[in-house]
């Protein structure tokens, strides 16, 4: 099975699956900027395309022409500069734990610069993590405790890229 980039079409197709739109209306110049960009990798694709879709939900008057990636990664840098602050550190708390992390962990690593209580500090950290996995930065399971002797549940959360 040969496994090249996407062409033209496939890409077109992609456009047109994704933002709901006909043939027609997938302009070449943008067509050309995603191909190019993409470096027609279907994730690559895929992601821009997403990326486009939440631009639009939030701003109507937002262009697709106006994108421009030089790779993944900056495409997966401005999203997470698009976070607040606090959705960022726990990010960072998260990424210093590892690829995948729990709940807990993440508490844990507040409560020690924290006078909030721990239930306050959990609600706090679920509630932006929720953030991240809504943008598809993370993935987020329901687990059993690590802990045999605490029989509550936990979530962990996996970094998506």
């Amino acid at each position: 099975i040969g496994l090249g980039p996407l062409n033209r079409e496939e890409i077109t197709l992609m456009i047109m699956k994704s933002l709901g739109l006909r043939r027609k209306e997938v302009k070449d110049d943008v067509l050309e900027g995603i191909s190019i960009q993409s470096g027609g990798l279907p994730h690559f694709v895929n992601e821009i395309l997403e990326h486009v879709k939440r631009q639009m939900s939030i701003d109507p008057d937002f262009e697709i022409s106006d994108i421009s990636y030089e790779s993944f990664g900056d495409l997966v840098l401005q999203r997470l500069d698009n976070f607040d602050l606090t959705t960022r550190n726990m990010l960072n708390i998260g990424g210093v734990i590892g690829l995948s992390f729990t709940l807990d962990e993440v508490v844990a690593v507040q409560m020690r610069n924290s006078d909030s209580t721990e239930v306050a500090v959990k609600k706090h950290a679920e509630d932006a993590l929720k953030i991240a996995v809504d943008e598809g930065i993370l993935e987020c399971k329901e687990v059993a405790a690590d802990n045999e002797s605490d029989s509550k549940a936990t979530k962990r959360y996996t970094f998506y890229h």
